[in-house]
């Protein structure tokens, strides 16, 4: 650990240990890897006011490493049979973009032409006399192109 902040529950933190650590890494020129999900990465599998939870476990890089892959990050995976994470790093990590969900505005349904806007849209399905779900999901998609136009 290089903090206090990574330690949950009663188990004191080693400062003697801690200082040293940072010491080493000091020493060594090593950055501490982004991470992403759990804060802590082991625990010691128990209950109540005797759950301990630490970051113990790490991922470090020198500069060098940090400038050759910015965009790294370490996932934090859950652990199976283990009381440590797993960790993986992903050195080309790039955000997911998720598509926004489309939703309709109620002030368009006073526009005036509202009802010949979803008519054709709803009119211009090409799967119709295939699965009614299939028309459906057709139907609903023309609708929500022809109110994005």
């Amino acid at each position: 650990m290089v903090s206090v902040y990574e330690n949950v529950g009663k188990r004191p933190v080693d400062i003697r240990r801690m200082m040293n650590f940072q010491s080493m890494l000091s020493n060594c020129a090593l950055l501490d890897l982004n991470y992403a999900s759990a804060h802590y990465t082991w625990c010691n599998q128990r209950l109540g006011e005797d759950h301990v939870k630490e970051r113990i476990d790490k991922a470090v890089g020198n500069v060098e490493f940090r400038e050759a892959f910015q965009l790294a990050l370490v996932m934090h995976v859950e652990p199976v049979g283990s009381d440590h994470h797993i960790l993986a790093v992903d050195c080309e990590f790039k955000h997911a973009r998720t598509q926004r969900s489309f939703k309709v505005e109620a002030v368009w349904l006073e526009h005036e032409d509202y009802l010949q806007t979803v008519e054709k849209g709803w009119l211009q399905c090409n799967v119709l006399g295939r699965d009614k779900v299939e028309e459906l999901v057709c139907r609903l998609e023309n609708y929500k192109r022809v109110l994005s136009e």
